[in-house]
């Protein structure tokens, strides 16, 4: 078997990390594999450009990932694609369909609102339908949660689900947090993802004000939004991928607060994944990807201030019985939320595209 990796961003952005990257000692297990990400390391998400230099930038980049496909389009037996080939390029399927392009998609995000529920009448005008599109025109969909799974079902008789894994290696035996007279809530995400925070700002302003020696740790925040927390009890800490389980040790409760809004719907709960994989008890926001990764282990859900205030102060106060709840959660991920558990998956599901293409 050979197909070709389309990641949509390099080993450095989180998405494609643990979507493409971490499995392709595993991909290269079974088949002969090239990896070719659309974005380089120059581009990093949400980061800004002046608008006629990003115009260049990705015009170059477009015309990199089409050549790709025109030379390699009969070397290989098909393309496995993180969620589209061509980000904002409108009659996609068009293309494909002239290069017979043959592929797989993967999806761990609700792009497709990008389009549809775009504040822009022309995108969703135009756009609105790409992702449908090429769906429909594709071999088989990976999908990472429940609302993705069901979108892809519309267009697609071939999808499967397959949540967003860690590596086992990377996560060991969970280590005791470090004596401090100090309990530590804590958040690991990245620019694009720190927007979420806004909604615990009353939250965490009461709990500051009832002396309780909380304190929160914010791991990849967006630091220009630092200035909407200041005089809170907040650590601004640098995100280091070789320090990411020893930086999550440091918690004693991981949350992952998300605005209710259809983008969000499509999250993957990667984040609770990564909490529970240190065997720390998790509080998020009750969407249905972070009920499903809970597996009735009894982690909390809040959704409004006082929910969430109430939710900190309960763990905090019954820290002993939460522990029991972070050991389940340690097993459940390395049962059903592991690389080394979900690598098989994904060998199973190309080897059926491949001898369905032969």
């Amino acid at each position: 078997m050979k197909f070709i990796c389309l990641p949509k961003y390099t080993e450095k952005s989180a998405s494609s990390r643990y979507r493409t990257f971490q499995y392709l000692s595993y991909f290269k297990d079974y088949a002969h594999i090239e990896v070719y990400p659309f974005f380089d390391n120059y581009y990093n998400p949400g980061c800004k450009m002046p608008f006629f230099f990003k115009l260049k930038y990705l015009t170059k980049r477009y015309f990199k990932r089409l050549k790709i496909l025109i030379n390699k389009r009969d070397k290989f037996d098909f393309f496995f694609v993180e969620k589209e080939f061509f980000p904002f390029i409108p009659f996609e399927k068009l293309i494909l369909r002239i290069f017979k392009i043959k592929y797989v998609l993967d999806y761990d995000d609700a792009i497709f609102h990008h389009y549809d529920d775009n504040h822009s009448k022309l995108v969703r005008l135009i756009l609105s339908k790409k992702i449908p599109s090429i769906i429909s025109h594709s071999k088989g969909v990976i999908t990472g949660s429940p609302y993705l799974t069901r979108y892809a079902k519309k267009y697609s008789n071939n999808v499967i689900e397959i949540p967003t894994s860690i590596d086992l290696d990377k996560y060991p035996i969970s280590k005791i947090k470090p004596e401090s007279n100090k309990f530590t809530v804590g958040w690991i995400g990245s620019k694009t993802t720190s927007k979420n925070l806004r909604l615990l700002i009353e939250a965490i302003n009461q709990i500051s004000n009832f002396k309780e020696n909380i304190i929160f740790n914010f791991i990849g925040f967006d630091l220009s939004m630092s200035s909407e927390f200041k005089h809170l009890p907040i650590k601004f800490i640098e995100w280091d991928g070789h320090k990411e389980a020893d930086q999550i040790n440091n918690f004693d409760i991981g949350i992952m607060p998300l605005e209710f809004n259809l983008f969000n719907k499509g999250k993957c709960a990667f984040k609770l994944i990564q909490y529970m994989a240190c065997s720390k008890p998790t509080i998020s926001s009750p969407l249905e990807s972070n009920i499903n990764v809970d597996k009735g282990n009894g982690n909390l859900f809040a959704k409004t201030s006082q929910d969430w205030v109430e939710a900190i102060l309960k763990i905090k106060s019954n820290y002993d019985s939460f522990i029991q709840i972070g050991i389940k959660n340690k097993q459940t991920v390395i049962r059903e939320f592991s690389v080394q558990s979900n690598s098989k998956k994904y060998q199973t599901f190309f080897e059926k595209i491949s001898s369905q293409l032969k």
